[in-house]
């Protein structure tokens, strides 16, 4: 499986950025690049350095960095259980044949739509859970 299938895309990162979401991940998202972080900086999927001050001079933009979360910190970042109105919905994830899909109880707490992947579907849903305030950072 190519990693951009594992990772939330860029659009998704940003706006969970805006959020309020703690941008710390294994992997993070800048322009068209995926970028894993070490202790000794950013890197490409080829291993090759990344250097973002360079890219924006360059470039001549500011862009910014943004946690490309996977599948499984997303996962992480999900409640088990959603309370609302006086009751209790379970955590439900799956796939068809439209594609994934993410929400608590039977369609009634999210966005049920399909999503092309998993990190997409569990990512909006993470969005629409912060922005309902059903869940605080």
């Amino acid at each position: 499986m190519e990693l951009e299938n594992q990772v939330c895309s860029l659009e998704l990162a940003e706006k969970l950025k805006s959020l309020g979401v703690k941008q710390e991940s294994l992997f993070y998202r800048v322009a068209d690049f995926i970028l894993y972080k070490t202790g000794t900086g950013y890197y490409l999927e080829n291993g090759a350095g990344f250097d973002l001050e360079l890219y924006n001079r360059q470039k001549n933009t500011n862009t910014k960095l943004y946690s490309a979360f996977t599948v499984a910190e997303l996962g992480e970042m999900l409640p088990t259980l959603i309370k609302r109105n006086g009751f209790t919905f379970s955590l439900k994830m799956g796939k068809s044949s439209l594609g994934y899909f993410v929400h608590y109880g039977d369609k009634e707490v999210g966005d049920y739509r399909y999503f092309e992947t998993e990190a997409n579907a569990r990512a909006k849903m993470l969005i629409y859970l912060i922005e309902n305030k059903l869940i605080t950072l």
